[in-house]
């Protein structure tokens, strides 16, 4: 019976000392979640903005966008008093760039002017220009190779072309990132046809071609670039003997 009571005892004990561990190690996981508890609370305040920051910081956002605004109504402006009247001012949309693809009807409006001239000058008129089927490639594998050649069909060109669409909405970032020192290169044509040749468009019609082609490049000049014509000549002597021969270009 003694021993008995001994075990139980010892078993009683162990329990106790068992209880006491696991109270402790709870008092401990409290603490450290307190102090975690804490210190986020801690960090949530130093993080957060107060309202004076808040204020300041939608100041200053207010001030950036009516900076950006002012700029544009100065390049407006700027773009506005530039052009010529009749000429960029008609193809220029709300945001100040220009639509490329409303020049050639500008120029046919212009050119229409000198039908009741064009009888013996010749017909000016704009040009459709069209690619060959098959085009030819040059490149270089990397700096240290020679320049290849390489003839691509239709199917090639439409996979060369996907390739550099690839590549710009890759470093634009789908147009996020603004590519502000690129070029842009734009073919506009157009084409003075005289129906005798130079000979007999000299003699039989009594008409100088010099005079008629040298009116027609005036004209796309000051539409294309937006100035007068006047503007483009170096000589003011010049301005004088070309309007002689054809008076309608004062207006222009």
């Amino acid at each position: 019976n003694n021993r008995l009571l001994i075990k139980k005892k010892m078993q009683q004990d162990e329990i106790d000392h068992l209880t006491r561990i696991q109270k402790t190690n709870m008092k401990m996981i409290c603490a450290v979640n307190q102090q975690k508890q804490q210190a986020a609370l801690l960090n949530q305040n130093l993080l957060s903005p107060t309202s004076n920051e808040l204020a300041l910081i939608l100041q200053q956002q207010q001030q950036q966008q009516q900076n950006n605004h002012d700029a544009t109504s100065a390049s407006k402006i700027d773009s506005n008093q530039m052009s010529d009247q009749g000429t960029l001012d008609t193809i220029q949309t709300s945001n100040s760039s220009v639509d490329l693809t409303s020049i050639p009807t500008l120029l046919d409006s212009k050119f229409e002017m000198f039908g009741d001239d064009e009888r013996y000058g010749g017909a000016l008129k704009s040009t459709i220009v069209k690619a060959s089927e098959k085009w030819t490639k040059k490149h270089q594998k990397n700096l240290l190779t020679k320049l290849e050649e390489k003839s691509m069909s239709s199917d090639d060109q439409r996979v060369e072309r996907n390739k550099a669409f690839d590549l710009l909405d890759a470093l634009s970032r789908s147009g996020d990132v603004p590519l502000s020192h690129s070029e842009l290169h734009v073919i506009i044509a157009s084409t003075h046809c005289f129906d005798k040749s130079v000979v007999n468009t000299v003699v039989q019609d009594n008409v100088n071609p010099i005079e008629k082609i040298e009116r027609s490049n005036l004209v796309v000049a000051s539409q294309i670039h937006g100035v007068s014509i006047q503007a483009l000549l170096s000589n003011a002597d010049d301005f004088g003997r070309i309007t002689k021969f054809c008076p309608m270009l004062n207006s222009f």
